[in-house]
């Protein structure tokens, strides 16, 4: 993301701190929109961002974090002069890069055609300007753009 720090280096985010269990994703839903609606976006482009944080939180809880353990994620929405967002998203699972490899089988208008599941990611880039995975020594980072459409 090439200059896009600098854009979005507006004021230092905070770091917002949320139990990696299902019944979370609704504070984290509420979070995001006050974020988003102060910036005078339209509800389809709330619900955009809503619909890929959940995507994201959704395969944390799911895949990334072990059944007994108190584990968080960490979400930080930073705005920009030109009214986009930076979204950052970590969690404290294995280290796994969602878009390292993307499958265009899963995309296939034929629904016949189409594997089962897997559409996230590809739904994730097609509604964000920007998707970059980071490796972090104690988890994943997914740092996503958002522009009001």
């Amino acid at each position: 993301m090439p200059g896009s720090a600098a854009r979005h280096a507006m004021s230092e985010p905070h770091l917002h701190r949320f139990p990696a269990r299902l019944e979370a994703f609704e504070a984290i839903r509420e979070r995001l929109e006050i974020s988003v609606a102060a910036l005078g976006w339209e509800s389809g482009d709330i619900d955009r961002c809503t619909l890929v944080l959940e995507e994201l939180f959704t395969n944390s809880v799911k895949y990334g974090t072990p059944a007994r353990a108190e584990n968080h994620v960490y979400l930080a929405i930073l705005p920009a002069a030109d009214r986009s967002i930076a979204l950052t998203y970590e969690d404290r699972a294995p280290q796994y890069d969602p878009f390292a490899e993307v499958s265009t089988a899963h995309t296939n208008p034929n629904i016949e055609m189409r594997g089962i599941g897997g559409l996230g990611v590809p739904l994730i880039l097609q509604l964000t300007e920007q998707a970059r995975y980071t490796a972090l020594p104690s988890g994943n980072r997914i740092t996503l753009v958002f522009r009001p459409r």
